[in-house]
């Protein structure tokens, strides 16, 4: 455990992934004294492995989170998606692109005018492109009608995750890596916090689950609520890149500019199960050669693959995120489960989490995220 824990603290944050980070800095910022637990290293988890773009709503294209929630819930959705650009915005780790959602067949094509429509109806600027259009400004060759959203973005995932961390620390947050959390109990007047890594226990008046896939092994209630999904990308070199990422194929195909490369990453449809459930961060080759097709229409088949990598996401049972004190449990609160939209949402999730903890109670947490919409 490095650097040792202290015994006590207001609240305890477990996990160092954006979620983590956020709430403790805007905690601490607030006046708690707040210590964060790692369970290995900051930007080793989805947070600061994963692709870094930072969407509006999910990572679900954009017709279905409307055909699901209706116009009235999506708004709710777009709303912390916008509370997340802000606050990302105001803390200088933002890289303002926009962001493409790419027609790969002939029934998306309509889906995505629709959406258009909608998103307009939401106050959001989403801009229909034709076919031609599509291929010129992104060089996606085969591509279909495009739908481009000029509030969408980008973060270099683990440069944010070092400077979120070195505010939060700045702010006051104790960050200790490689703490496991082992178990939360109640003791006299509070929490008794378990970590490994030496047997120590630390006393905390509130526990914040920011973790990954790993939470249904610490706390029962995200057993049937949270899972783990396997995402994976690849890094090529030479050749163009179109000056702003995007999702192609009902947002299963993702490709991004990072650092003078192409990144590209998704195509979990080559599994039969989508990879859901997976919790072993590896390369799978079917799925790498899928991306790597996709990857070759962006610019031409000439690119070079530099590197491969996985990593595991904490996705919920229905594909929103988990906010707020968990039912019956008001010391134990969560702020997880983004489904691969983390950058997205969790900073607006970790506002309204850290708004409701210093308002003693006073929750902005909308009923849509609530972890009390499951009773």
């Amino acid at each position: 455990m490095q650097p040792p824990c202290p015994p006590s603290a207001d609240v305890l944050v477990i996990g160092g992934g954006v979620a983590g980070l956020s709430v403790a800095r805007l905690l601490a910022e607030g006046g708690a004294t707040v210590v964060l637990a790692e369970a290995a290293r900051l930007g080793a988890g989805a947070s600061g492995q994963g692709h870094g773009q930072v969407l509006l709503g999910l990572i679900e294209h954009p017709h279905s989170v409307l055909s699901a929630l209706g116009l009235q819930r999506a708004g709710v959705l777009y709303g912390l998606g916008r509370d997340s650009h802000a606050l990302l915005d105001a803390w200088q780790l933002l890289e303002h692109r926009g962001g493409w959602w790419i027609a790969g067949d002939a029934r998306e094509g309509p889906q995505l005018r629709r959406s258009a429509e909608a998103l307009e109806a939401l106050g959001l600027d989403a801009q229909l492109r034709e076919p031609e259009q599509v291929v010129g400004e992104t060089t996606l060759e085969g591509a279909g009608p495009g739908l481009f959203l000029p509030g969408e973005a980008t973060v270099d995932p683990a440069q944010a995750l070092r400077t979120l961390a070195r505010a939060a620390r700045i702010a006051g947050v104790l960050i200790c890596e490689q703490a496991p959390v082992e178990h939360v109990g109640e003791g006299s007047g509070g929490l008794q916090i378990h970590l490994g890594g030496g047997g120590h226990v630390l006393a905390a008046e509130i526990v914040v689950y920011a973790g990954g896939a790993q939470l249904p092994a610490l706390e029962p209630f995200f057993g049937d609520k949270l899972v783990p999904v396997r995402e994976q990308a690849q890094l090529r070199a030479p050749g163009p890149i179109p000056p702003p990422g995007g999702r192609s194929g009902y947002g299963y195909s993702w490709w991004r500019p990072r650092g003078g490369l192409l990144e590209a990453g998704g195509c979990r449809w080559a599994t039969p199960h989508l990879e859901i459930g997976e919790t072993r961060a590896e390369v799978i080759e079917i799925v790498q050669e899928k991306i790597g097709a996709f990857a070759s229409r962006i610019g031409g088949p000439q690119r070079t693959i530099v590197s491969r990598r996985a990593w595991i996401e904490a996705h919920t049972c229905d594909g929103l995120p988990l906010i707020g004190p968990l039912p019956g449990a008001a010391r134990h609160v969560v702020c997880a489960g983004f489904c691969g939209n983390d950058w997205g949402l969790a900073p607006g999730a970790a506002r309204a989490v850290a708004q409701g903890l210093l308002l003693e109670g006073h929750s902005t947490v909308p009923p849509l995220f609530a972890a009390t919409r499951f009773l």
